[in-house]
This record gives structure tokens, sequence and C-alpha cells, in this order.
């Protein structure tokens, strides 16, 4: 197996890896003349329709607790686990 497909895979690896961790760090090209520019761009896709997921999570969570803190809800334990909630979500985007 040469470098041209080993590496491919090997970026694969590391980026599933941090996903497992909940780290959704950017994904960038591959080198030119790697191989496997197809299954790359597949889990690119992927990758980012999961972001995008949670960004749209993020966005969400941001509204019910404005509304729950306009409703005086702000000190309500369960509140303060959906702001814990959303801020793990944006770090795991950064």
């Amino acid at each position: 197996m040469t470098h041209r497909v080993a590496g491919p895979l090997f970026k694969v690896s590391l980026y599933l890896s941090k996903m497992r961790e909940g780290r959704f760090d950017k994904v960038y090209n591959l080198r030119k003349g790697d191989q496997l520019v197809d299954f790359y761009d597949q889990f690119k896709l992927a990758h980012g329709g999961v972001v995008a997921m949670q960004q749209a999570d993020i966005t969400r969570l941001t509204a019910v607790i404005a509304a729950a803190e306009a409703e005086g809800l702000g000190q309500h334990p369960v509140v303060a686990e959906l702001r814990e909630l959303a801020r793990r979500k944006e770090r795991s985007i950064e």
C-alpha cells in the first residue's frame, strides 16, 4: 500500500477518533496526488452533516434556555444542565 492510499485512510482514522471523543475539528483536504478522493469527499460530507446537526442543537438549546430565563426559570437545575450541554456542544465544534 502506498502512502497515497495509506495517508487518506490514516487521516480518516484520526478524524474518527476525534469524533468519538466529541471533537469535530475542521476536515482538511487531501494532498495533491492522494488516492481515495471520492471516499474522502463522502467522509467530509458526513462530517459536515454531523457538525451542522451540532450547530442546530446549539441554536435550539440557546432558544430554550432564553425562554426558560424569560419565564424566571434561569436558576432551575435543568436549565443549568442545558447550559452545560450547549457549552459542551460549542466546544466540540471549535
